[in-house]
């Protein structure tokens, strides 16, 4: 019988393990080169939605969805509908760079710092990166907004917080 599932996935390193996991391992992309487009979002929930550059087929990008424990394909990704904010070479990286456990790391500090600046604290739930220029990972959110003020949050490309600061 599976284990339970926590409730809340953006805290949960097995499960996130697991789905990059499950990712690697579906028929047409196993064994092959894997490169994440434009980001990951993450919900606590369940869910995780990504878009892949189509290892087979150059410049073609594929939505990929994360639900109930497996990943299925979704529609294809139309990138020049996106203009000139994203270039496919520059905001991609490839899927061995990025640790998906980083998201419980990222979620972890994101809810330290809720409690201290909220006098209640919302549970997060949410976790995504971005993937800017040059394949650098930016993890989000990087803000925090309590009751009476606001602080940034600084991460490394491995979700360790490196840095919190007062926002003014």
């Amino acid at each position: 019988a599976p284990a339970p599932q926590s409730s809340n996935l953006v805290f949960d390193t097995e499960r996130l393990q697991a789905a990059r996991d499950a990712l690697e391992a579906m028929s047409a992309l196993q064994g092959k080169s894997l490169r994440i487009y434009g980001g990951i979002n993450v919900y606590g929930d369940g869910r995780i939605n990504l878009d892949l550059i189509d290892p087979d087929v150059a410049g073609n990008v594929d939505s990929y969805h994360f639900a109930d424990g497996a990943w299925r394909k979704g529609e294809p990704v139309n990138l020049h509908r996106m203009g000139r904010l994203f270039n496919l070479q520059d905001n991609s990286a490839a899927l061995d760079d990025i640790d998906f456990t980083a998201v419980a790391r990222v979620a972890k500090a994101l809810q330290e710092q809720r409690e201290t600046v909220m006098a209640t604290p919302e549970k997060v739930d949410y976790v995504y990166l971005v993937i800017r220029s040059n394949a650098r990972l930016s993890w989000r959110p990087d803000e925090v907004h309590g009751d009476r003020r606001s602080i940034s949050l600084t991460f490394d490309k491995a979700g360790t917080l490196l840095k919190v600061a007062e926002k003014n």
